[in-house]
C-alpha cells in the first residue's frame, strides 16, 4: 500500500511546485481516484514525505536553470535535461542547448524523450528536440504510466501514446488508470464504470467497482467479484476479493477503488498531477466466499482452498498464516508451498525458519525449501548459526540444519561459546551434566569432559576452563597449553586491523607466563610481576583490563625490570634494568619515555630502546607537560625536561641529554610547565626552566599547579588557560600564577603535611598498625583528614554542593577523631585477628583520573577484605593538591 502511494505524494509536490510559477494560474480540473488509497483514509504525510523545491519568481535580467520535474532523475542529470527562466516563462534545455522558446508557463518531463508544457491554462507535448507532438490543447494532461498519457478537452476523457499516438477517444467522463497488463479503467458520460484494453474493446462492462493492480484487476459487479489478469479471468463467484494484509477480517481495510456509485464525488481538483503510476503488484491474494477465505494467485489458480477462519500475511516475512478454528497452516508465497491447518501455532522464527508446534512440542520449516527440518517433537528449539540446540524434556541435544542429529539429547544445558568466528572456523558449545560443563565441538566432537566450574573463549582462538578461582587454557581442538592453577588468563592487546592478539597473559599470584599466539613463553625467566607503569605524578592508571595498555612493566625472578608492548607481544626494552619507575608519553612526537635505573644510576630510554638520557643520575623526576625547545630554523621540537640529581646538587636535563639547568641547587621540584621550586637556603624561589626567578619569595612551601575547581567563580583563571598554586610563608598564604604574579592577598594558612602517593600511605599505616603505642596512627588519622590547606583547594566545590544541598560546615577535627577512634578499634580487634588478609595492604593500587582529579581502585574484589573500616576510610582516596587524603569525610558530609 504504501508503494502504491510514494507516486502520488510526490505529484501533488509537483503540482505544488508548479503553483509558484510566476505567470501560471490554478484552474479546477476533475478529480481523480487516488492510486492505492480510499479518499477517506488519512495519511501520514510526514512520514512518505519527499524532498521538494520552491520556485521563487525569477529576476527580469537573468536565467534561472533547474532540473525538469521528473521521476527519470538520474536519466535527466546524465543527460542535463534542464529548464531555464526568461521574464518569468519556462523553457528547455538539454545539454546546456535551449530546445523551446521561454513561452510556457511549465515544463514537465513525462517520458524520457517527451514533455508536457503548458501555456494559458492549455497543455501540449513537446519531445527532447522541442519538437511539437501534440498542440496546446488540453485541458489537463497527465502520465499514466512510461509510456500512456490521459488527456482532457472539452471535459472529455481520452489516452495517448507518448510519442503522439491517440489510444483511446476523447469520449470518456473519466479515465482512471491503466496498468502493465493493458486494463484500462473508465468511466463513460452516464457514469457507467467499464474495464477495456489499450485497443479500446472492452473486457468487462457496467460493473460496480474496479482495483487496479500492476499486473491484473479486481472487479466488482452485482456484489460478487471476479480477478481479471492479462489472458483471462475467474468467474464473478467470490463475495470479496482483497490484498492479504497483516491484520484479520474483522480490520480488514475497505479496498473499493473505482466506483461508479461514487461518480458524484468526482467534482474538483485542486491541483494538477502529471505522473501517476500502479506499483501494486498481485502475487496472492484473499477471496472469500460464504464467510470462508482462501488464496488465489495472478494464474487465477486457488493456491489455498476456501476453508479458513483468518488469513494472514506476515509483512515482512514471505508467508502466511493459514487459521481454521485453533489450528494453523501456512502458506509460503515464494514457494507456492502450502500446508494445511493442523499446527497449534505457526511463528517467524527467523528470516530461514518457521517455528511449528503441535502442542507444547516445537519443530522447524524452512522457508528456503519449506520442508520440516525439525518434527514437532521437541518442548524447545533455539535456532544457533545454522543448527538447533533442542530439549526433549529435561536434555539437550543439537540438530543440524539437514535434520540430522549431531549430538543426542544427554545434557542439561548446551549454549554456543564461538558466537563472531569466520564460517570456515569450528563450532564450539559449552555442555552441562548439571554439575560441572565440558566442550563439545562440531569438528572433533566430544574434547573437554564436563570436569569444570566454567568455561569461556578468550578471543575466538582458545579456550579457557575455571576449577573455583583458577583458571586453565586450551587450544581449539582440546590441547592443553597451560593448566588450572592461575588466578585469570588474558589477552594483549591487538594490532590495529588484526583480527587476534599476539599476546596471552596468565596470572598467578606473584608469577605470570607470556605467551605468544602458539603457546609458547616469551621469556625464559620466570615473572615475579606483571603490573602497569607509573605515570609521571607517581600514579598507575586504572583500566578496565590488563590489555588496554600498550606497555606493561615486567620484573623476572632476577629482580631485572623491562617492558613488553602488548600489541606486538614483544619485550621492546629488555629485562636488563634494576628498575623502571615512570612512564612518559609525548603526545607530540609519539614517543612513549621510560625512566630506567642500572647500576644505581637513572637515565631515559623511549619505547625502541633508545637511549635518551644516558643512566648516570642519582634521581631523574618529571611534573607536568614537555617543555619547548626553539630551533634555529624556527621549528618548534617538543623536548621533555626532567629534574636530575647529581650527588647531593639539583639541575634540568632534556631527552636530548643536554644539561638546561646546571646542577647547583640543593633542592629543586618540578611545580607546572615551566615552573620549578629551587631551594635558596632555608626558603624557596620559584623559577623557571632557564634559572629566571619568577618570584623571590621567600616560601617555606609551594604546591604544584594545579587548575581550581571547575566550579571557580574566577573564570578569567580557566579562559586563560592558567593554573594556580599555594604559596606558605610564616603561616599566610597567598594564591601564585605560572607568570609568579600573586593573585590574591595573604590568609593565615599552613601547608597540608601528608602523603603525595598511595604506596607512601599504605606503608606508613601499616608501620602505625605494628607501632606499640598509637602516636603513630593518631598522626596518621591526620594526615588523610582534610586541613585548611586542601580545604581551600575544593572551596568553590564544596560551596556549590553545600548551597544546593544545604550542607553542614566542616568539622574536621571532629572527623579527623573519628579517623583515629576506628583505626585504633581496628588495631585492637581486626589487625592481628587471622581473619584478616594483611596482603591486602599489599595490592596495587591503581588510580581513576577525571577532570584532574584521582581517585585510588583495585582491579578486583573488596579493596581491602572484610574490614568496613579499612574500606571505609581508604578505599576511595582522593589526591587534592599533590596529597592523598581520605574521602569518607565527604560521605558523612553528604557531599
Amino acid at each position: 500500500m504504501r508503494k502504491l502511494f510514494t507516486p502520488l505524494l510526490f505529484l501533488f509536490f509537483t503540482a505544488s511546485l508548479v503553483a509558484q510559477v510566476p505567470g501560471a494560474n490554478e484552474p479546477t480540473y476533475p478529480v481523480y481516484p487516488n492510486y492505492g488509497y480510499d479518499y477517506d483514509e488519512e495519511v501520514d504525510e510526514e512520514e512518505y514525505a519527499i524532498e521538494s523545491v520552491e520556485i521563487d519568481a525569477a529576476p527580469e535580467r537573468y536565467e534561472r536553470v533547474e532540473y525538469v520535474n521528473s521521476p527519470y532523475r538520474n536519466y535527466d542529470r546524465q543527460n542535463r535535461w534542464t529548464y531555464y527562466y526568461e521574464n518569468g516563462k519556462q523553457g528547455l534545455k538539454v545539454n546546456g542547448e535551449k530546445v523551446t522558446q521561454p513561452i510556457y508557463d511549465r515544463v514537465i518531463a513525462c517520458y524520457p524523450h517527451s514533455f508536457i508544457v503548458g501555456q494559458n491554462n492549455l497543455y501540449g507535448l513537446v519531445d527532447s528536440t522541442g519538437k511539437v507532438i501534440l498542440e496546446l490543447q488540453f485541458e489537463f494532461m497527465m502520465q499514466l504510466n512510461q509510456e500512456l498519457i490521459q488527456v482532457r478537452q472539452d471535459k472529455k476523457e481520452g489516452l495517448y501514446h507518448a510519442d503522439g499516438t491517440k489510444v483511446l477517444p476523447l469520449k470518456y467522463l473519466n479515465v482512471f488508470g491503466v496498468n502493465s497488463a493493458g486494463q484500462v479503467a473508465v468511466q463513460d458520460k452516464k457514469h457507467k464504470l467499464h474495464l477495456l484494453n489499450l485497443k479500446g474493446k472492452t473486457i468487462q462492462k457496467n460493473v460496480d467497482n474496479i482495483q487496479l493492480f500492476r499486473n491484473g484487476a479486481v472487479v466488482k459487479k452485482d456484489d460478487q467479484y471476479a480477478l481479471f489478469v492479462k489472458g483471462g479471468h475467474s468467474d464473478f463467484e467470490y463475495d470479496s476479493i482483497y490484498q492479504t494484509g497483516n491484520y484479520s477480517r474483522n480490520n480488514r481495510y475497505s479496498r473499493n477503488r473505482y466506483s461508479s456509485k461514487r461518480s458524484s464525488s468526482y467534482q474538483t481538483k485542486p491541483a494538477p498531477r502529471f505522473h501517476a503510476y500502479i506499483r501494486e503488484n498481485i502475487t496472492t491474494l484473499t477471496v472469500e466466499k460464504e464467510s470462508k477465505l482462501g488464496l488465489i494467485d495472478s494464474n487465477l489458480k486457488l493456491v489455498v482452498p476456501i476453508e479458513f477462519d483468518e488469513i494472514i500475511r506476515q509483512r515482512y516475512h514471505s508467508y502466511v498464516d493459514l487459521q481454521k478454528g485453533e489450528l494453523h497452516g501456512f502458506y509460503l508465497i515464494n514457494l507456492g508451498v502450502y500446508q494445511a491447518a493442523t499446527y497449534s501455532s505457526v511463528t517467524y522464527m527467523s528470516n530461514r525458519f518457521l517455528q511449528i508446534k503441535d502442542g507444547q512440542k516445537v519443530g522447524i520449516v524452512s522457508l528456503n525449501t519449506g520442508k520440516t527440518i525439525v518434527p514437532p517433537y521437541y518442548y524447545h528449539v533455539n535456532d544457533v548459526d545454522n543448527l538447533f540446540i533442542v530439549k526433549d524434556r529435561m536434555k539437550s541435544g543439537i540438530i543440524d540444519t539437514s535434520g540430522n542429529v549431531v549430538l543426542e539429547p544427554s545434557y542439561d544445558r548446551i549454549y554456543k561459546l564461538n558466537y563472531g568466528r569466520k564460517k570456515d572456523e569450528d563450532q564450539l558449545f559449552s555442555i552441562s551434566d548439571g554439575k560441572q560443563y565440558g566442550v563439545f565441538s562440531l569438528e572433533h566432537g566430544l574434547i573437554l569432559k564436563p570436569s569444570y566450574d566454567n568455561i569461556s573463549m578468550l578471543n575466538n582462538r582458545y579456550i579457557v576452563t575455571g576449577v573455583g578461582n583458577l583458571h586453565g587454557l586450551y587450544t581449539l581442538d582440546g590441547k592443553q597449553l597451560l593448566a588450572e592453577e592461575f588466578r585469570f588468563i588474558t589477552a594483549g592487546k591487538a594490532q590495529y586491523g588484526a583480527r587476534y592478539p599476539k599476546l596471552i597473559i596468565a596470572y598467578k599470584d606473584s608469577l605470570t607466563l607470556l605467551l605468544d599466539s602458539a603457546g609458547n613463553n616469551i621469556l625464559k625467566e620466570k615473572i615475579i610481576d606483571y603490573s602497569v607503569v607509573k605515570n609521571d605524578k607517581g600514579i598507575r592508571l586504572y583500566s578496565r583490563s590488563y590489555n588496554s595498555n600498550d606497555f606493561m612493566l615486567i620484573v623476572t625472578e632476577k629482580g631485572k625490570s623491562g617492558i613488553l608492548n602488548t600489541e606486538l607481544g614483544e619485550m621492546v626494552i629488555p629485562a636488563e634494568y634494576d628498575e623502571i619507575s615512570m612512564m612518559i608519553e609525548n603526545g607530540a612526537n609519539h614517543d612513549t619515555y621510560f625512566v630506567v635505573k642500572k647500576n644505581g644510576k637513572y637515565g631515559v630510554v623511549n619505547q625502541q630502546h633508545k637511549i635518551q638520557i644516558e643512566p648516570r643520575f642519582d634521581a631523574l623526576q618529571l611534573y607536568g607537560n614537555e617543555t619547548y625547545v626553539r630551533q634555529f630554523n624556527g621549528q618548534i621540537i617538543p623536548v621533555m625536561t626532567f629534574v636530575g640529581k647529581l650527588g647531593n646538587r639539583y639541575g634540568l636535563v632534556n631527552t636530548k641529554d643536554s644539561i638546561v639547568l646546571p646542577f647547583t641547587y640543593s633542592e629543586l621540584t618540578k611545580l607546572g610547565v615551566n615552573t620549578y621550586k629551587a631551594k635558596f637556603g632555608n626558603h624557596y624561589k620559584l623559577i623557571d626552566a632557564s634559572g629566571k626567578v619568577l618570584n623571590a619569595g621567600p616560601f617555606d612551601e609551594i604546591t604544584q599547579f594545579e587548575y581550581l575547581s571547575r566550579y571557580d567563580a574566577r573564570k578569567w583563571l580557566i579562559k586563560n588557560n592558567s593554573r594556580v598554586a599555594l604559596t606558605f610563608y610564616q603561616g599566610q598564604m597567598r594564591e601564585i600564577s605560572e607568570s609568579g604574579q600573586f593573585l590574591t592577598e595573604a590568609v593565615a594558612m599552613k601547608p597540608h603535611q601528608g602523603f603525595q602517593s598511595i604506596d607512601e600511605l599504605k606503608l606508613a599505616l601499616k608501620n602505625a598498625l605494628n607501632s606499640a603505642d598509637d602516636a603513630d596512627l593518631k598522626d596518621f588519622a591526620k594526615k588523610i583528614c582534610i586541613s585548611d590547606h586542601l580545604l581551600h583547594w575544593m572551596k568553590p566545590f564544596i560551596e556549590k554542593e553545600r548551597r544546593s544541598k544545604k550542607q553542614a560546615d566542616f568539622e574536621y577535627l571532629s572527623i579527623e577523631a573519628q579517623y583515629y577512634d576506628e583505626l585504633v578499634r581496628f588495631k585492637r580487634f581486626e589487625w592481628n585477628s587471622p581473619k584478616f588478609d594483611r596482603s591486602l595492604l599489599d595490592e596495587k593500587e591503581f588510580a581513576n583520573a577525571e577532570d584532574g582529579v584521582y581517585t585510588n581502585r583495585r582491579m578486583s574484589g573488596r579493596s581491602y577484605g572484610e574490614s568496613e573500616t579499612l574500606n571505609h576510610i581508604l578505599k576511595d582516596c582522593i589526591k587534592i593538591n599533590g596529597y592523598w587524603i581520605s574521602s569518607y569525610f565527604l560521605r558523612l558530609y553528604n557531599y
